[in-house]
Formats: structure tokens, C-alpha cells, sequence
């Protein structure tokens, strides 16, 4: 990873087929961004410990809503996906 960046990448080749996993974490955003590249095949899903529910927006893209134990803090959180053969799943 480099610090300066909050941005690390890895790529590698397996069988002839070429792989690259990307990363990205911001603190005062609270995000952490994933980009994997080549024939992969990823299961995603959104959890916390409190109330929430996690719903498929669309073929793309999953959304968490929810509140704390006290219920005076709604979050949301979404979860985009960047390729047309990705599924999100709720469970």
C-alpha cells in the first residue's frame, strides 16, 4: 500500500490469464473501494451489527439502510457495481 495514496495494486498472471486487485480506503469518508480485473467470480454482501436492510437497487448496485440502537442516526451505504455481469445478492 502506498500511504500517500491510501492506494495499493496487485497483478499477477495464473495459467496464462491476467489478474489485478486495486484498492483504495479514505478514513474521513469512510469508504473503502475494491476493482478486481480478469475471469473472477465475487460474492458481496452488506452487514452491520445493528438494525438495517440491505435491498438490490438494481442488477448493479446494493443499498444498506438502517438505524442505530438509540434511532437518532439513519446511515445508508451503497455498494456499486462496475461490471455487467456482476449480481448483487440479498440475503
Amino acid at each position: 500500500m502506498d500511504l500517500r495514496t491510501a492506494a495499493a495494486k496487485v497483478a499477477y498472471k495464473k495459467d496464462g490469464l491476467a489478474f489485478t486487485r486495486e484498492h483504495f480506503v479514505s478514513a474521513p469518508d469512510e469508504v473503502f473501494v475494491s476493482r478486481l480485473t480478469g475471469p473472477v467470480s465475487v460474492t458481496v454482501s452488506l452487514d452491520r451489527p445493528e438494525r438495517f436492510e440491505t435491498t438490490a437497487v438494481n442488477d448493479h448496485e446494493l443499498l444498506m439502510t438502517g438505524t442505530l440502537d438509540d434511532g437518532a442516526a439513519a446511515r445508508a451505504s451503497r455498494m456499486p457495481g462496475g461490471c455487467a455481469s456482476w449480481r448483487p445478492e440479498v440475503r
